[in-house]
């Protein structure tokens, strides 16, 4: 049984870190995403989703910045 290729791809924006993990076995495809989302404020969340868009996981992140 070989490894299977995977891409990560991140996108890092002024109030967010997102993430996604794609298969690169044949024709793209996305395995699962994550995100950090209202980075600098005490709303900030960590969410990660599986391919069809359901949340795996969701908790408040204390995260003043992006460090």
């Amino acid at each position: 049984m070989g490894a299977e290729a995977t891409i990560l791809v991140l996108n890092c924006g002024s109030s967010s870190v997102k993430g996604a993990a794609f298969s690169a076995r044949g024709a793209l495809a996305l395995r699962a995403a994550a995100s950090a989302e209202r980075v600098g404020t005490p709303q900030a969340r960590l969410v990660s989703r599986d391919a069809d868009g359901r949340i795996l996981h969701e908790e408040p992140l204390d995260a003043a910045g992006h460090e």
